[in-house]
């Protein structure tokens, strides 16, 4: 299954090759036997992509040490889950992963548009497949994760210990599901700029795709904040970082974009705007794949290495120019036919509430932002039985007690913990555990430095945030706590915007 795998890849990038050839040529020549031979090789394409993803994961599974990626992102004690999501945790699988997204994509939107949108649908296909070109000549020329080394090692490297944790195995999809469904509507965009369509048809066959994009990247961003907040213990959730950054802003295009469709839709005004915010939430995620996959920018949120970079900036460049160069030749198709007035509102209960949910997000979002500012951080040293009492924010009196250190091994790694006997106000509060791990492969060695796992107890007032920073003798230890007022409004909100999002965005039946 492996060199099945590896094989098919080569094909894949072939099938796509042909895909974007005999479609815009089909097109061009309104040869309906080309256009036909380009979807099926969309298909085909899917079909060698799984195929390819099936044989990575088998070599994952199996711990075939002699491939390179398997030995740098896996050892043969990592707990089974996240052997699975390695799959996406180098810059080799990351790409390969999102291939296999845009390929998935790519057969959907063929097949529900089999019917309709006939003379978009060539140049929708040719637009699909040179993205598939780029990314699958990419894995096969730059990045192959079947690539063999010339020795087999007894064990792998192993998975950096920030990406054990089930926050990381469930945000880079729901990013990259987000970030990749902006072709879509890209690929329409440039079709609808090469046939001159440029009316409301092509923005009814994207607006689901941009609502699904805009969903992902939501759910996405909103786990990444999570996910910097619970696991590597610095006790944020956002650092204006690069990656954090350029997640961040094919959302607010997409967003901008979701509303003024509707202008457009009703009233026929907004052309060119439109068609503006959907290539540019597409270039923006191509960026934001850019700055997670390169090593032009180091960032604690990005997850892989990649020698590829000048690659993604020369596609980056060249689908800017062109899409430049289209947008500027079609000026005049793109001037609205109404003058400027302010969308009715659409009296319907769905949305209404929609609209409600929405700002209730909004809100929770505020608030838990705002309180950020009262974050107030002790730095402890307690001996085994000593304890230490100090204020939160709210003027909260809590005392943490020293129960010892603990040390044992389990799964893939040694713990090194703390448990510490907390009360509020004079009252019992619990324990909160905060741990130390050291990782090591299945031989006994150590694979990473020692990682942090904070200790959290927490309600929608504050969190208590306890981190275990250095262990001193047999049970004293230095420990950092961290009072955060309202971070629990932060993910509310985030799942209230979300929510609120596709009932208010979602297309009306009449639409």
């Amino acid at each position: 299954m492996i060199l099945v795998g590896e094989l098919s890849l080569w094909v894949a990038l072939l099938m796509a090759t042909w895909a974007a050839t005999v479609s815009y040529a089909g097109g061009h020549l309104r040869r309906a036997d080309l256009i036909e031979s380009g979807e099926r090789a969309i298909y085909a394409t899917l079909a060698m992509v799984v195929l390819a993803s099936l044989g990575l994961w088998t070599a994952l599974l199996t711990h075939d040490f002699s491939i390179r990626y398997v030995a740098s992102y896996t050892t043969a004690n990592l707990p089974i889950v996240y052997t699975i999501t390695a799959f996406w945790g180098g810059q080799s699988g990351s790409l390969l992963f999102w291939a296999l997204i845009l390929s998935i994509y790519s057969a959907i939107a063929l097949w529900t548009n089999r019917t309709r949108n006939r003379e978009l649908m060539p140049y929708v296909t040719g637009t699909l497949a040179l993205i598939l070109v780029f990314f699958l000549a990419a894995i096969c020329f730059g990045s192959n994760p079947f690539e063999r080394l010339d020795f087999i090692p007894l064990d792998g490297r192993g998975l950096n210990p920030q990406l054990q944790s089930p926050g990381m195995a469930i945000h880079p999809p729901s990013l990259y599901l987000g970030y990749v469904a902006t072709s879509i509507p890209f690929a329409f965009a440039i079709a609808a700029l090469l046939t001159r369509r440029i009316d409301a048809e092509w923005l009814a066959a994207v607006r689901r795709w941009a609502l699904f994009a805009w969903f992902f990247n939501t759910v996405g961003i909103v786990l990444g904040m999570w996910w910097a907040y619970v696991e590597p213990g610095w006790g944020g959730y956002w650092a204006w970082g690069p990656v954090e950054n350029a997640s961040l802003l094919p959302w607010l295009v997409n967003t901008a974009f979701l509303y003024s469709i509707t202008v457009q839709e009703k009233r026929g005004m907004l052309r060119k705007w439109n068609v503006t915010l959907v290539v540019s939430a597409f270039l923006l995620s191509i960026f934001g794949a850019f700055i997670t996959l390169s090593e032009v920018i180091s960032s604690v949120h990005s997850f892989a290495l990649s020698p590829i970079g000048k690659g993604f900036a020369v596609f980056l460049v060249l689908a800017i120019v062109v899409t430049a160069y289209l947008v500027s030749t079609m000026l005049n198709d793109l001037r609205s036919h109404a003058e400027f007035a302010p969308p009715r509102l659409i009296a319907r209960n769905r949305q209404r509430y929609g609209g409600y949910i929405v700002y209730l997000g909004l809100v929770a979002l505020i608030v838990g932002f705002a309180g950020l500012a009262f974050k107030r951080e002790f730095d402890l040293t307690l001996n085994a039985g000593e304890s230490r009492a100090v204020t939160d924010a709210w003027g909260h009196g809590w005392t943490f007690l020293n129960q010892g250190i603990s040390r044992y091994n389990v799964l893939n790694r040694e713990v090194t913990a703390i448990a510490l006997d907390v009360s509020r106000d004079g009252k019992p509060s619990g324990v909160i555990t905060s741990e130390k791990r050291q990782h090591f492969d299945s031989r006994g060695a150590p694979t990473f430095e020692p990682s942090t796992e904070v200790g959290i107890q927490g309600s929608f007032t504050e969190d208590v945030y306890v981190v275990l920073a250095v262990v001193r003798g047999a049970d004293g230890a230095e420990i950092r706590v961290t009072f955060n007022p309202l971070v629990r409004w932060v993910w509310l909100g985030g799942a209230l915007l979300a929510l609120g999002g596709v009932v208010v965005m979602w297309p009306a039946a009449d639409a």
